[in-house]
């Protein structure tokens, strides 16, 4: 009832889904969602916990009109991203899992075109940080993410946010799990310099959190 429900909106212009709640057999229904809502402006996941367990199908470079996604995944790689830089219009991109990923991800000198907003949000188990490279997210204006101290201290606390020319506003969320102080210090201070070196002064916000 749901999938075919869901079809027939996607065939009659579909612009927005928001999901607030459901079983893991309502959301897997998503992989397959023919035809293609080639409308979809926003699609978001909501509150919900959930993660699906890969990015949809019909998430791809077709989908020329959704500017706002808000998703939930049990596995975020350097695929899905590349996937999802191949996105013309986002300009809002919200990633959830609740997997730990303890390697760094890098975001490579293509795609988001113009994306204005990322918010990266890893399990509580804490996540390993991400790299921007020259030329990634070119018009990025806004930045929340999350990562644990213990699982990024091998690179050095290191972000390439200078590869953000745009930046405005830089929200980090140091997760201090299984971190002794100084590391937690170490990070805070790396992440400071490297935001006061940065031409366009972004405005900085650091939180620490236990869980």
């Amino acid at each position: 009832m749901f999938h075919s429900t869901l079809c027939k909106l996607g065939s009659y212009k579909l612009q927005s889904v928001h999901i607030c709640g459901g079983t893991s057999y309502l959301f897997e229904l998503l992989d397959s969602w023919p035809p293609l809502p080639s409308c979809l402006q926003r699609f978001e996941m909501g509150t919900t916990e959930y993660c699906l367990s890969k990015l949809p199908k019909w998430i791809t470079p077709d989908l020329s009109s959704l500017a706002y996604l808000d998703i939930n995944l049990n596995v975020i790689t350097e695929e899905v991203l590349g996937i999802l830089g191949e996105l013309s219009a986002l300009l809002c991109l919200k990633l959830y899992t609740n997997t730990v990923h303890k390697d760094r991800l890098v975001l490579q000198g293509r795609g988001f075109r113009c994306l204005k907003e990322f918010i990266f949000q890893p399990s509580s188990e804490g996540a390993g940080s991400l790299l921007f490279e020259k030329g990634a997210l070119p018009k990025l204006e806004r930045l929340q993410l999350w990562f644990s101290v213990s699982m990024a201290k091998s690179y050095g606390f290191y972000l390439g946010i200078e590869h953000l020319p745009y930046l405005k506003v830089l929200l980090v969320i140091l997760q201090k799990r299984d971190a002794t102080s100084s590391e937690v210090e170490a990070a805070e201070v790396a992440i400071r310099n490297e935001a006061s070196l940065h031409p366009n002064h972004p405005r900085l916000t650091l939180e620490l959190r236990n869980e």
